[in-house]
């Protein structure tokens, strides 16, 4: 190799790690001041669970919601789809601790039901929590995580850089990375998909955020 291509490289190099430097601290810039949000949801998984048991084959489910969230914790979650019927239309309030309220749709909803955040209903085929997908961001802050600049692609009509992640901090020991999808003008998180080798087994695609909402003070109640 000579000298003038070695030295090209190393320049390529260094704008891309500089680039991925920007983008990650631009990033928690952005989480840190974004106190509330609202969006719609689509979260994908490919695994082996049903109901939080492991089965011999493997299943798919996709559920689609619309969530209001406000630090340092308080989830509001409108099931607008889901593989079980009875979960359409449902309303779930999440304020920390280890308790979930419920609300049915319809007549099944007068009276909220509390359950243990580790109730089955709560996870999907990866047994991973769906609540835990949140805030998908402390995963990359832990010490350890190597963060890479894969490239660009286009989201829902806007463009994001895509950054490949290997964090310490799975959410299952067979998930090999994550890629996280960054608004190349916002720089909020707008996708989180997670791998084994080259199969995509989860992906979680934010559409329609809005941040820094107003919120009453008693918004997070059922």
């Amino acid at each position: 190799m000579s000298l003038i291509k070695e030295l090209s490289g190393k320049i390529v190099e260094n704008k891309q790690k500089d680039l991925t430097d920007y983008l990650i601290k631009k990033m928690f810039e952005v989480d840190s001041n974004n106190k509330t949000f609202r969006a719609v949801f689509t979260n994908y998984s490919k695994g082996y669970y049903q109901d939080g048991k492991r089965v011999n084959s493997i299943h798919e489910s996709v559920i689609k919601a619309k969530i209001t969230f406000k630090k340092p914790l308080n989830a509001l979650l409108e099931v607008i789809d889901s593989p079980k019927e009875i979960a359409k239309g449902s309303t779930l309030l999440y304020t920390g601790g280890d308790k979930v309220k419920v609300r049915a749709a319809g007549i099944l909803g007068i009276i909220p039901i509390n359950f243990s955040i580790d109730d089955p209903m709560f996870s999907d085929t990866r047994n991973h929590k769906i609540l835990a997908t949140i805030d998908g961001l402390k995963r990359i802050k832990e010490e350890g995580t190597k963060i890479e600049l894969e490239g660009k692609s286009k989201l829902n009509n806007r463009e994001i850089y895509l950054l490949k992640i290997d964090t310490p901090k799975k959410l299952d020991s067979e998930i090999t990375h994550e890629i996280y999808g960054v608004d190349s003008e916002t720089f909020v998180v707008m996708l989180n998909e997670m791998y084994i080798g080259d199969e995509m087994v989860s992906q979680y695609m934010v559409q329609d955020i809005q941040t820094n909402i107003s919120l009453e003070d008693d918004f997070f109640k059922l």
